[in-house]
C-alpha cells in the first residue's frame, strides 16, 4: 500500500469523512496501519538521530463515532468536533499534558540516522504522537494521528489509507516561548500537515 501524505495551505482546514457503516465493517477493523515518522534535519548543531518517539492509542471507534480511550476520557475532550487546526492543536496539547500527568505507556521507538522511524502494526483509532526524549534534536510538537484516513480515489479498503506519513514540527529549543501556539503546527514544504482529520459522520436519517 502506498503512503500517504495529507497536505493543506495554511489556513485552510480540509475534513474528510466516511460513514458510520464504512468505518465499521469488519474488514476495515482487522486490516492493521503504520506510522511513518520523519524528522527533518535542523541545522543548529543538532542531529535527528537516536530521538525517542512515543506513540499512545488516544481514541477508538464506538457506535460510530471516536471516543478517547482509557485515562484520557477525563480530557473532556469530543475528537469528533476538531473542525479547525486550532482545535485540534489544542486537543494535542490537552491530551499530550494528560497522558504525562498520568504517566500513560505506550510505545517508543528510537529515530535512525536519518530521523527516520516507523510504527507498525497498528489497530485502527486516534494516536497521540510526542516526543520521550529529544536528545540532540529540536523540541517536537505533539500531534493526533488518525489509522486509517479517508481517500475517495483510493482503490484500497473501502477508500481508506493506512500507511500515514508524518513530518513534525519542530522548533529550536533556545528559541521556545510560553503561549506560542504556533510551535503546535506541522509544516511541510511550506504547507500545512494536517494528520488528524475526523472521519466519522453520524449517518444521515433513512440513511
Amino acid at each position: 500500500m502506498r503512503k500517504i501524505i495529507i497536505v493543506v495551505f495554511i489556513l485552510v482546514f480540509s475534513v474528510g469523512f466516511v460513514s458510520k457503516n464504512t468505518v465499521n465493517t469488519e474488514e476495515t477493523k482487522k486490516t492493521k496501519g503504520s506510522i511513518a515518522v520523519y524528522l527533518e534535519e535542523s541545522g543548529n548543531k543538532t542531529s535527528n538521530s537516536d530521538v525517542a518517539l512515543k506513540l499512545i492509542k488516544a481514541g477508538e471507534t464506538a457506535d460510530g463515532k471516536y471516543v478517547l480511550t482509557g485515562e484520557l476520557k477525563t480530557c473532556g475532550i469530543d475528537l469528533n468536533e476538531l473542525e479547525t487546526a486550532d482545535k485540534m492543536q489544542k486537543a494535542a496539547e490537552s491530551i499530550f499534558r494528560e497522558a504525562s500527568t498520568k504517566k500513560i505507556s505506550g510505545i517508543i521507538k528510537h529515530t535512525d540516522s536519518s530521523g527516520y522511524v516507523k510504527f507498525e502494526n497498528l489497530e485502527n483509532g486516534i494516536y497521540l504522537l510526542a516526543a520521550e526524549d529529544i536528545n540532540k534534536y529540536d523540541n517536537i510538537s505533539p500531534a493526533l494521528i488518525a489509522v486509517p484516513v479517508f481517500d475517495e480515489e483510493s482503490s484500497e479498503t473501502n477508500g481508506m489509507k493506512y500507511d500515514i506519513v508524518v513530518y513534525p514540527k519542530h522548533w529550536p529549543v533556545t528559541a521556545a516561548k510560553t503561549g506560542d501556539n504556533s510551535n503546535c503546527e506541522l509544516y511541510m514544504s511550506g504547507l500545512a500537515v494536517i494528520v488528524f482529520i475526523p472521519l466519522i459522520k453520524k449517518a444521515k436519517t433513512g440513511g
